[in-house]
């Protein structure tokens, strides 16, 4: 079995591996100028010399920070307008139309409107990866608490379960 996986690998890498030297054949030989396209040996290069340097660990420390950071906000923000909108029949009547118009539209589609509202620095990278991840995070609590069993949450009234325990302990 384990020599048929490998062929299977080794199959599945022979395009790729032909690509890259193709590419790092007609770029030595000048055919596609240095100016469109990176030779992969000089890509390799630059990646040894980031990662030596340790400024790529640098940059690397950022990402996950706005990435984290990101999910964070959109994780409260999503679970907590899921929640709302779910135990208030106003508000869903109110937002959950527009949200779920909102949501199929591409998020690079938001970008500019973002640039404009919280300009191009470190606050619109996380701003837009929050917005990403919020819409998918409310949306899909959204419909996980609309298809939990109305009897489970009326066992849970009857069990005398405060609302922070129904939202904790049946919604979420």
């Amino acid at each position: 079995m384990a020599p048929r996986l490998a062929n299977t690998y080794i199959r599945a890498a022979i395009f790729p591996v032909i690509c890259v030297v193709v590419l790092e054949v007609t770029v030595c030989l000048g055919v596609i100028p240095p100016s469109l396209a990176a030779a992969p040996s000089n890509i390799i290069l630059k990646l040894f010399d980031l990662v030596v340097g340790g400024e790529i660990l640098h940059h690397a420390v950022y990402s996950i920070l706005r990435i984290i950071s990101a999910l964070v906000i959109a994780l409260v923000i999503g679970v907590l307008t899921a929640v709302l909108l779910t135990r208030h029949k106003l508000l869903d009547q109110l937002f959950a139309p527009t949200l779920k118009f909102v949501s199929p539209i591409p998020v690079v589609a938001w970008m500019p409107f973002l640039v404009l509202f919280v300009g191009a620095g470190e606050p619109f990278k996380i701003t837009l990866a929050a917005f990403a991840s919020f819409l998918l995070i409310h949306l899909h609590t959204y419909q996980g608490i609309k298809s939990i069993d109305k009897d489970v949450i009326e066992l849970s009234i009857l069990s005398k379960f405060s609302s922070s325990e129904t939202i904790s302990k049946v919604l979420i």
